[in-house]
């Protein structure tokens, strides 16, 4: 909730710069405004260049207006102590003691910025600093706004009276308006809060509440949101049944609307109920898809939790092998993510300082971050002795190395058997003779596929292979569908990966790169990613095995 509250007030705040004072070079800044939020690294070009003509000028308003700009896009870059530095500079600014609305937005962003970095004391008091602000021009609407956001900060510290009281302020101001949205993020938080002390029956009430104006308004993604979290007040409650049925309704909404990264989340809430419900097999599946939405995703949100949770699966179910292999990876996961964490934070503060000119500060972030390998180093010590001696490790190697082996040779076969065809039961007269022009059109695109190679051309889409066969793109998404099983970016996937395995298999001296763009994969990381979620192995395991003499005869 806080995202979306630092959201709209960042994106709102925008509407500031175009008093009558506004003047210098008001195309540059714009050109660099419209590129966010997408575009942030081409954006802080445009938005430098016009900070080094404000100093250039001497204009105090606007190089108060650029310094709030490159806050403005190191937030949306994720740069969030730099963030903090840029707004920090425009309010030292003479134009901002007298522009208060602007002064408001630049207090409410280093509240923002600051919670990203989950310093809460320094984000709680920006946002006071923003509410007097607000109070100051007698602005009921950010008054309640930064209510939420404050009430929203109270219950990350579990001060749930204060959370309770201040998020109730804001409810107040924002039934008198009628803003339904706003009530409805009102009612939103409040379910959580009660649901983080365990009063799960307020947890349900406000979280009904709230999807039911989600509901009103129309606003399919609170709603989507809103139904998992119902989901989430049923486990709650141990009604675990009902929790999935829940969830599974959120899963197609979330699919309707695109929502790849949230239906991870939602497979994982579905894998722990079914878990709580000792279904293991089930518990199992949901988890692997929440991990393969988060990858599809490129997000890592849900990591942590799923890892813990694949490890407490295995306990549960006294598989001692699994258990220690997930223990592993979760340890592994850990520890790289930390160390990124700690590495990024380094970069960006060594950036921030740089422009300061406070070598003394890097010195301490270097040695922070010293002290953190060193404890990285410790804990990773430790878990190699939990792990066992050096020979459980080494068995664990053998059989990985058996297992990469035993999927080389099954891919191999595969590569040189002829292609299966997977053709549904046909029901009825009609749907037989349709089943059978699937059929006829599914052989000719196979046919083209074979002799022309047409999956080679890296930007192959349905319109290109219908207007090859001169039929038209529902008939060839239909004949693919129903005789190979898969959908026609799966399909087209396949031939290539075949086709990748059978240029490694040749001996040719090729580069993975050389063998993905020959295979018609404009991308070399989805090259990657195909290859391992079609065959079990990387591109670099496989054709290392090719290289390495591995009997093919074997199969």
């Amino acid at each position: 909730m806080m995202k979306l509250c630092a959201a709209c007030l960042l994106a709102f705040a925008f509407t500031l710069f175009f008093s009558p004072a506004f003047t210098q070079d008001k195309t540059l800044y714009d050109s660099a405004k419209k590129l966010l939020p997408n575009q942030a690294v081409e954006a802080e070009k445009l938005a430098l260049e016009f900070l080094r003509q404000s100093r250039e000028k001497n204009v105090d308003s606007s190089l108060a207006r650029g310094h709030y700009l490159l806050g403005t896009i190191n937030y949306y870059l994720g740069h969030y102590y730099i963030s903090v530095d840029y707004f920090q500079k425009a309010l030292k600014s003479d134009f901002l003691q007298k522009d208060l609305k602007l002064a408001e937005s630049c207090w409410n962003n280093i509240g923002a910025s600051s919670d990203k970095l989950n310093l809460l004391p320094q984000a709680l008091s920006a946002y006071q600093e923003s509410l007097k602000l607000a109070e100051q021009r007698k602005d009921s609407t950010g008054i309640a706004e930064t209510w939420i956001n404050i009430g929203l900060l109270a219950g990350r510290v579990k001060n749930y009276k204060e959370a309770d009281a201040t998020t109730r302020r804001a409810l107040a101001y924002f039934t008198g308006k009628k803003d339904t949205l706003n009530i409805a993020l009102c009612f939103q938080n409040l379910s959580v809060f009660y649901a983080e002390q365990g009063s799960y029956d307020s947890a349900y009430k406000y979280n009904v509440l709230s999807l039911q104006l989600y509901q009103a308004i129309g606003d399919v993604y609170g709603e989507t949101v809103l139904t998992n979290n119902l989901g989430v007040r049923y486990s709650d409650k141990k009604q675990y049944d009902l929790a999935i049925a829940t969830q599974e309704k959120a899963l197609r909404m979330a699919r309707e609307l695109g929502m790849i990264g949230f239906e991870g989340t939602i497979f994982m809430n579905m894998g722990e109920n079914y878990l709580a419900l000792k279904n293991y097999p089930e518990a199992e599946k949901n988890f692997k898809m929440a991990f393969l939405m988060s990858d599809s995703a490129q997000t890592r949100d849900n990591y942590e939790r799923l890892y813990w949770l694949m490890t407490d699966l295995y306990a549960q179910q006294g598989n001692y092998q699994q258990y220690r292999k997930w223990a592993a990876q979760f340890q592994d996961f850990l520890e790289k993510e930390a160390e990124a964490g700690a590495l990024a934070r380094y970069d960006e503060l060594k950036n921030l300082y740089e422009l300061e000119k406070k070598e003394a500060q890097i010195l301490a972030q270097s040695e922070k971050l010293r002290q953190r390998r060193n404890q990285l180093l410790l804990m990773g010590g430790a878990i190699l002795l939990i792990c066992g001696a050096l020979v459980f490790i080494t068995i664990l190697y053998v059989r990985s190395k058996k297992l990469m082996r035993s999927l080389y040779l099954s891919n191999v076969a595969q590569t040189r058997q002829p292609r299966v065809i997977v053709e549904t039961v046909a029901t009825g007269q009609q749907e037989k003779e349709g089943r059978s022009q699937h059929a006829e059109l599914f052989a000719r695109i196979e046919e083209r596929m074979a002799e022309e190679k047409l999956f080679r051309r890296p930007n192959l889409t349905i319109a290109d292979l219908s207007a090859a066969l001169g039929s038209n793109d529902k008939y060839i998404s239909q004949a693919i569908n129903s005789l190979s099983g898969k959908n026609f970016s799966g399909f087209l996937n396949d031939y290539r990966i075949n086709e990748a395995k059978r240029l490694m298999l040749s001996g040719q001296e090729l580069t993975l790169k050389q063998i993905a763009a020959d295979c018609g994969f404009s991308n070399p990381s989805t090259f990657y990613r195909q290859f391992k979620d079609l065959t079990g192995l990387t591109p670099s395991s496989f054709y290392e095995m090719c290289r390495e003499g591995v009997q093919h005869q074997e199969v």
